[in-house]
């Protein structure tokens, strides 16, 4: 029996999301829930980097690559399945800053 949604958080700068890790990941998503989606800090992941030392400039820029980075990844196995995501993309974590339910948690 099919679990009905999974959500995968992806942790940016981390190098055990290649590909390869994608693919199977999405793979296993796609074949135990009846919905799948992914969240991705977006440009928020550029406070880790600033945290680490970067400026402000510099983060923004990084992050922005990391994301399209995932984004291919996710988009060669998308092309070469028959399967899309509930949310028809991929989720950032501003995608939730307007949404009344998020604000109150």
């Amino acid at each position: 029996m099919k679990g009905k949604h999974v959500l995968f958080g992806i942790s940016p700068f981390n190098s055990k999301f290649n590909e390869n890790y994608i693919k199977n990941m999405l793979e296993w998503g796609f074949d135990n829930y009846d919905h799948v989606d992914v969240l991705h800090p977006h440009e928020e992941a550029k406070y880790l980097l600033i945290g680490a030392g970067d400026n402000e400039v510099k983060a923004r820029k990084k992050s922005r690559k990391e994301f399209y980075r995932i984004e291919r990844a996710i988009n060669n196995y998308l092309s070469m399945s028959s399967h899309d995501f509930f949310a028809k993309r991929i989720l950032k974590f501003s995608d939730f800053y307007a949404d009344e339910l998020y604000k109150k948690m």
